[in-house]
């Protein structure tokens, strides 16, 4: 650089210093306030929904009443009417109970005791005293609904994981399973006690149960249970129209074949279609098990009063249908 381009810098600088010199300073950047965040509003229901208030001291659920509290532990009992379950029952009620403060627990647990072990008769006794309305009901009701059914068994154990596993190649052993469960017990005439000690006139699921006991039996001897509805078993049987109804309604399940003779004289008149129908089944079992001129002749007098006196129009057509099924089994 020559002489002269240094002079040129030199005039330069010096005309530029004043004016650095008298330049003002930067402005600082503004401070930013921060305002604090308002409170949401609360969402306004929706048009047309009421805002349900919950009052102040109020339950989740209304406290049960001490007769709800011990129908609900009736309902809870699970019998066991396994050998096994029997033995045990009759075990544990020739001993003296162990002291607990739950009523409700001692009182199912004496209920389920005794019928575990048959007591029938005591059982009888021992419901109808319980307090409280309709609380021998319940206990009776449930009782003829799960008394048959199979006790709870223990869930098989959790395979363990930690196992090595075998080879490649190696034959699977074939799994095996247990089938041999224990099935309760119940005789024909555990059945006969049971109805012996029914509290209230049954109605109609009532006598589908009780009819299903006796399905537990097995094969039911349906002539030795009729001689005994016609004395009375309970308040179903007897000479009263409505209990021999009940009568018929137990048994009519039961009478197929020849057994539907045994069933047929508990059929009144005064019941409507349900006494038409009902004698038109049991005479044409009686017909089916035994061919003759007379069956033949009574049912079809039977199928065709129920077509012409039925009420209803679909049992009218349930006879028409009968009549065409009767038709090809003439001879």
């Amino acid at each position: 650089m020559n002489l002269r381009n240094h002079c040129s810098l030199f005039v330069l600088f010096s005309l530029c210093a004043p004016a650095l010199a008298q330049a003002p300073p930067a402005k600082p950047a503004p401070a930013v306030r921060t305002v604090p965040a308002e409170p949401s509003a609360p969402i306004p229901p929706r048009p047309g929904v009421p805002v349900q208030a919950k009052p102040v001291g109020t339950p989740d659920e209304p406290e049960k009443s001490p007769r709800d509290l011990l129908h609900d532990a009736l309902k809870a009992v699970k019998f066991d009417r396994t050998p096994d379950g029997i033995l045990n029952a009759i075990d544990a009620l020739s001993q003296k109970p162990k002291p607990e403060k739950d009523k409700n627990k001692v009182i199912s647990e004496r209920f389920r005791l005794l019928a575990n072990a048959g007591r029938w008769s005591e059982l009888g006794r021992y419901i109808k005293s319980l307090p409280h309305n309709q609380t021998a009901e319940t206990a009776y009701r449930h009782m003829i609904r799960s008394i048959t059914r199979p006790p709870a068994t223990r869930p098989p154990s959790s395979r363990p994981t930690n196992l090595i596993p075998p080879p490649p190649g190696t034959p699977t052993p074939p799994r095996t399973t247990t089938t041999n469960k224990p099935r309760p017990m119940l005789t024909q005439e555990d059945v006969v006690e049971i109805l012996k000690i029914i509290p209230m006139d049954p109605n109609d699921s009532d006598l589908m149960y009780l009819t299903n006991l006796l399905r537990a039996v097995g094969k039911p001897n349906v002539q030795k249970l009729a001689a005994n509805l016609e004395t009375g078993l309970g308040s179903i049987g007897g000479k009263d129209p409505a209990a021999r109804k009940w009568a018929a309604q137990l048994l009519e399940p039961l009478g197929i074949g020849a057994a539907a003779s045994h069933v047929l004289p508990f059929v009144g008149d005064g019941h409507g279609d349900w006494s038409l129908m009902t004698r038109a089944k049991l005479l044409e079992q009686i017909w089916r098990s035994a061919p003759g001129l007379k069956n033949q002749r009574a049912a079809w007098e039977a199928n065709e009063k129920l077509i012409t006196e039925a009420e209803k129009t679909e049992n009218k057509l349930e006879a028409v249908k009968r009549g065409f099924t009767l038709a090809e089994k003439l001879p």
